[in-house]
Parts: C-alpha cells; sequence; structure tokens
C-alpha cells in the first residue's frame, strides 16, 4: 500500500468519526431537549397541584374529598394539552372552590 493510500484511509477514518461525533452530539442534544420539556411540564404540573391545594392562589384550600376528583381533572386537562397529543378524555366537571360558594 503506497503511502497516498495510506493517507485517503485516515481521512476517510478521520471523516467517519467526525460524522460519529456529530451524530451522537445531535441525539444528545435532542434527548437534553426532550428532558428540559419534560421538567418543564413537571414545573408547570407542581405549581398548578400547590395551587388547587390552597398553598398559593386566592382560595382556600381544596377538602380532602374533593382532592381526587380536582388531580384527576388537572391530569386529564395537561394530558390533553401537550404538543402532540391527539386523545381526548371525557370531561370530567371538578369542583372549584368557585362551585362551593
Amino acid at each position: 500500500m503506497s503511502e497516498n493510500d495510506q493517507a485517503h484511509d485516515l481521512d476517510d477514518e478521520h471523516e467517519h468519526e467526525v460524522e460519529e461525533a456529530l451524530e451522537e452530539a445531535l441525539e444528545l442534544d435532542t434527548q437534553s431537549q426532550i428532558f428540559l420539556e419534560m421538567r418543564r411540564q413537571n414545573l408547570d404540573l407542581l405549581r398548578i397541584a400547590a395551587e388547587v391545594a390552597g398553598f398559593t392562589g386566592p382560595h382556600n384550600p381544596v377538602k380532602s374529598g374533593d382532592l381526587k376528583g380536582a388531580l384527576k381533572g388537572i391530569w386529564d386537562i395537561t394530558r390533553n394539552s401537550m404538543p402532540g397529543s391527539t386523545r381526548r378524555s371525557r370531561t370530567t366537571r371538578t369542583r372549584t372552590t368557585c362551585d362551593r360558594s
């Protein structure tokens, strides 16, 4: 094998390694974006749950008997509002503080 052939093989090998590294970096970036989006959604859910439970917001805490229905309603709303979601849940009416007045 001549020096020219060896140099060409090294260039091909280096180019292949660069392509693999770029693909791995793109995959990691995609995974990071997915993770960050899921984290944002979880934080949104925690904020909503804290408000429903009465720890924040202008209303009184939800009574223990109403909590299950309220959380199910939040789950249904959140699940159906996620990007790419095509499922529609059964509309579940939960009692809110306004309903109790």
